[in-house]
């Protein structure tokens, strides 16, 4: 089925008793589709360029089609329903403002929590709350375990004719006994483990991928010790290979990450360094073992893959192995207040620093030979990259102070990372106290 691009003006389709007919569709004539939606009767209409889709809503979710090849209505499953619904329902877009009507037809808590989950799969999930009353306290304690049952004609071993009856007996058995007619292992560690899963993480693709690792004894063993199966390690658990090589602890780490972008940068690193990308660098060993947590597997990325091609992503003009001057004070190992500081002292430990924070510190690197600046890592209480630069002679100032991908750091830290460095050098200004005036009287 095609996606629908806009929507079509109500007053010139009419509904009658024979269907539904509009000025692109009158008599089954698809030669010149007008693709859109509208919504008449309760009813939604969704116009293809070789079919007509209507959906009813509440007491029960069920859709039917018609297509030039099949000239009648029949019966569709609404979960096939994927390309329909945008991905925000807040866009301005008239398609966006006509599945907003239709799902507000729905009660208040059904909507909110099928909106929570990917768009592609709520139409499915509606047509399971509407046909049993149970459904929705699965769906909030396991929302994996009620994605793969509104998915059910995807993951049933033995597939029925009637598969949503199949669905709401599942909902009456306990969790783990559902687990198996969907080809999940029939453990409590196996429904736990699903628990873990958020309602946005979810996917076809990742769920197939779960079922192999749940399966395999060590990896089902790893997995209970997780504490959120967010999209990166379902991302991560893809690549089977890494089944073997990945610890606990990096897994824990990859479901810290909030940042939707950095899913698919954690499965791209895995694949290069165990030689499973399609674009490997020639001559490169894969590795046998992964590094234990995520700030050293992106080290070692950048130091086996990105530094083995001739020119790194954001390469200064200078060999890696320059040396920059020392900070302009002694930094501890471990400091007070909580405050670990690192100075940066190559121009491959400041790449690297670029690479991992995703910012333009790699072009400081001739300021900091110069001595105009120097770079420190902040590993806590946040991660950053602090910047000093000269104020007067034996005198510096913080220059910048941010996070990933040039975030601002909380006010506590920058606070905390001024009062440490006045700590160590009596003249040093505060953040708050800085003044950008540069009369000098």
């Amino acid at each position: 089925m095609a996606t629908p691009i806009d929507v079509i003006n109500p007053d010139d389709i009419s509904v009658g008793d024979k269907g539904t007919r509009s000025p692109c569709h009158a008599n089954m004539d698809f030669r010149k589709p007008n693709p859109g939606a509208v919504l008449k009767n309760g009813k939604l209409f969704l116009f293809c360029e070789a079919s007509i889709v209507v959906v009813s809503m509440f007491p029960v979710v069920r859709a039917w089609e018609k297509s030039a090849r099949r000239p009648f209505w029949r019966g569709v499953n609404p979960a096939n329903l994927k390309d329909f619904w945008p991905v925000s329902l807040s866009c301005k877009s008239k398609s966006g403002w006509v599945l907003n009507r239709f799902v507000a037809q729905a009660p208040q808590s059904v909507k909110e929590t099928v909106l929570s989950f990917p768009s592609p799969y709520r139409f499915g999930l509606l047509a399971l709350i509407s046909r049993a009353q149970s459904s929705m306290d699965v769906v909030l304690a396991n929302p994996a375990l009620a994605f793969c049952l509104s998915q059910s004609h995807l993951f049933l071993q033995m597939r029925p004719a009637r598969t949503w009856d199949v669905a709401r007996r599942l909902l009456q058995r306990r969790q783990r006994d559902a687990l198996e007619p969907l080809g999940f292992p029939p453990a409590e560690s196996a429904a736990r483990i699903l628990r873990k899963i958020p309602c946005h993480a979810v996917s076809i693709r990742r769920a197939y991928t779960l079922q192999k690792a749940l399966w395999d004894k060590k990896m089902h063993q790893r997995l209970c010790h997780v504490q959120v199966l967010s999209a990166p390690v379902l991302e991560v658990l893809t690549i089977a290979p890494s089944w073997d090589a990945i610890s606990s602890r990096l897994l824990n780490e990859l479901g810290e990450i909030r940042d939707p972008a950095e899913a698919s940068d954690a499965a791209h690193m895995i694949r290069q360094l165990m030689g499973t990308g399609t674009a490997m660098v020639q001559g490169l060993a894969p590795l046998r073992l992964l590094p234990a947590s995520l700030r050293q597997l992106k080290r070692a990325y950048f130091e086996r893959v990105l530094l083995a091609v001739p020119r790194p992503p954001v390469a200064p003009d200078l060999p890696l192995d320059v040396l920059f001057p020392e900070p302009p004070f002694p930094v501890p190992r471990y400091t007070q207040r909580d405050i670990h500081l690192e100075p940066i002292r190559t121009v491959k430990e400041l790449l690297a620093e670029s690479y991992e924070m995703r910012h333009c510190i790699a072009t400081y690197a001739r300021d900091i030979v110069a001595g105009e600046c120097c770079a420190f890592r902040v590993l806590a209480p946040e991660r950053g990259t602090l910047t000093l630069v000269p104020y007067a002679p034996s005198h510096w100032v913080v220059g910048d102070l941010r996070g990933v991908k040039n975030h601002v750091l909380r006010r506590s830290t920058l606070l905390a990372v001024a009062a440490y460095l006045n700590s160590r050098q009596d003249r040093m200004i505060p953040l708050e106290e800085k003044d950008d005036d540069d009369v000098p009287f």
